[in-house]
């Protein structure tokens, strides 16, 4: 069962404005002729998201000579492909911060979930041959259906959350509450957003990747076993997270590589923290 798309976007555009900013700025850098002032006017929509930028830019991560006072000086000394992932962070913290009452998570549980899951995606792209940029946004971009269910979920205050249902899996739920599941939505949502189909496809087909033969697919896969196995998992997902053992493979890399990628990804986000002052 599909909802109604007018019903799924109009939830969805209550959203916070920096995912789509984010998944916009992503597909402008594909512009050989996009530039600071481009990037400048394209982040300036959202005003906590241009303060943000800012007073990343002027944290002792990337030590400024002089205070940072204009967006384009910030995006100069930092670096389109940096404010690129700081926007992204900035994207999950407001994701993580918005009113959740129906879904057990917990705002530091999602925040971390989110961007480990998207820096994971991104140093595992650089391994297997597939866009890191593109695997950072479907990383960052996984819960976007749990977002989309939940704003339209507070039209009825009678829906009993996740954690008070007694089912043991969130699509059981999702299917009794909704007729369909946060992956189909996301599904419905970023096809409407004109995302490419492997960022579709990738978020639509993570949680059983077993037959797809798009690498993406079993890269989320991954990356979100490797999230819940690091303590930040979401519950009721758990049952998803059993990679087989070809999923290595099907994803273009070797134990090895995995293994750096989940080393790098862990010291990207504690360095992204820091600067998340």
């Amino acid at each position: 069962m599909l909802l109604p798309e007018t019903q799924l976007l109009a939830a969805a555009a209550k959203l916070p404005t920096a995912p789509r900013i984010l998944v916009e700025l992503g597909e402008a850098m594909n512009d050989d002729h996009f530039d600071l002032r481009d990037c400048g006017t394209l982040l300036r929509r959202d005003a906590p998201l241009v303060a943000k930028v800012l007073q990343m830019a002027n944290s002792s991560v990337y030590s400024p000579v002089e205070r940072v006072g204009s967006l384009e000086q910030a995006i100069s000394i930092v670096g389109l492909a940096e404010i690129y992932r700081l926007v992204g962070m900035i994207a999950s913290n407001q994701l993580a911060d918005q009113t959740i009452r129906l879904y057990p998570i917990e705002a530091s549980n999602l925040r971390f979930n989110t961007l480990f899951v998207a820096l994971l995606m991104e140093e595992m792209a650089k391994f297997s041959g597939e866009s890191p940029r593109r695997c950072y946004v479907i990383g960052l971009l996984r819960p976007i259906g749990m977002a989309t269910l939940e704003i339209m979920g507070r039209k009825n205050p009678t829906i009993v959350p996740f954690q008070e249902s007694g089912a043991k899996r969130l699509d059981e739920w999702e299917q009794e509450v909704w007729g369909t599941t946060n992956v189909i939505v996301a599904e419905q949502v970023l096809k409407a957003w004109n995302l490419p189909l492997e960022t579709v496809v990738a978020i639509r087909h993570h949680y059983a990747p077993e037959g797809m033969h798009c690498p993406i697919v079993h890269i989320l896969h991954l990356a979100a076993t490797a999230a819940y196995e690091r303590g930040c998992g979401i519950e009721g997902e758990e049952g998803y997270w059993n990679p087989s053992a070809d999923t290595l493979a099907k994803a273009g890399l070797s134990t090895t590589a995995f293994q750096m990628a989940c080393q790098r990804a862990s010291e990207s986000y504690a360095r992204m923290r820091q600067a998340d002052i």
